[in-house]
Formats: structure tokens, sequence, C-alpha cells
């Protein structure tokens, strides 16, 4: 079964980040129960630009809310994030997806001539991301560390029983690049 696919941090606006998830503990008697699924949003995104232009625009060009309201170790917050689906930069290359089902706020802020297409857009963008040609499934085992591009990468994982423990991290792409910077001169 599918989980819900996301892209952490939807909330905010600076989530140039790397996600980290270490699998502390994980019960391996099921080969589907608690695996990762993980899908290229940017692969998506650009098949739909050759194949669904039009698509692909309104999801680039609308803006959407994207919210978390609530209080964790009774910390209130009420986060709100406002940006289309796909995020360009000014050449037109994809420096980020927004996509979270449950963080999307219900109130449409296009105009209503656009609502209809707006969704079948959203929708086309859902089943491609469902599909098997996007899809990768990956079971971690205890010691397991999967790293990946939280601004490109959708992800979810599949419904488990028994012990599952993921600790979660993340790391912003300034300090890799930093970092990298630093090796390649030598400083």
């Amino acid at each position: 079964m599918l989980s819900d696919l996301l892209r952490s941090l939807m909330k905010t606006v600076s989530s140039s980040k790397v996600n980290i998830l270490h699998c502390i503990a994980q019960d391996m008697t099921s080969a589907e129960k608690g695996e990762n699924q993980l899908v290229d949003g940017f692969a998506v995104a650009e098949n739909m630009r050759d194949k669904y232009p039009d698509a692909f625009k309104l999801l680039a060009t609308t803006l959407v809310d994207w919210s978390d309201v609530g209080v964790d170790d009774s910390f209130t917050f009420n986060k709100v994030y406002r940006a289309p689906v796909f995020c360009q930069d000014i050449t037109g290359q994809l420096i980020r997806i927004n996509y979270s089902q449950p963080q999307r706020d219900s109130y449409f802020p296009g105009p209503l001539e656009t609502v209809q297409d707006w969704y079948d857009a959203l929708k086309l963008f859902c089943t491609m991301l469902y599909s098997e040609e996007y899809l990768v499934r990956l079971k971690l085992k205890p010691g397991d560390i999967l790293i990946f591009d939280n601004r490109r990468v959708v992800h979810g994982r599949s419904g488990f029983g028994g012990g599952r423990h993921v600790e979660g991290a993340y790391i912003d792409w300034d300090e890799i690049n930093s970092r990298l910077r630093v090796l390649e001169f030598g400083i």
C-alpha cells in the first residue's frame, strides 16, 4: 500500500535542505511493510513540461498556501508559505517542488476560472507521482542511512507493524556547498 507522498518542511520559506533518515530499528519480517517510497519530483515535473505544458504552467504559476498549525512540546506555531507547486529560477530551471496534501490549504487563491484546470493539473501530477515509472521503494535495514535532496524528492513510507525507529535530520545546502568549496580550494 502506498502512503501519502509529500515533501518535508513545506511550511518554511527556507527549505533548501538535505533530508537524512537513519534507521535505528526495523521489523524485517515483512518485505513491504515500513519501506520508504521516493519519487524524483523534478523528473515528473519535466515530463509534464514536455508532454502537458499547459498543466505544467498552471502548477508553476499559481500560488498556493502551504501551512502547518499546532503545538509541539508546548510551543505554539502557525507557519504559512505561499508558492506554486513547481518553483523555477529566472531561467526556468526547477529549483523546488512543493507538494504535501496535508499541508496544502483548502483555500484556492487563484482566479475562479482556473480552479478546475488547476485541480486537473494537480491530479495529473499526483497520478504521475504514484506511477511505477517514477516510484522507488527502499526498505531500510538497521544502520542504513537514506540521504536525499528535500527540494527535489517527494517521499513517503508504507505502513508498518512491529518495531520501527527512524531518526531524521536536515542539513542546509549552504553548509554542504560551503564545505565542498573549502575542499575544492584547499582553504
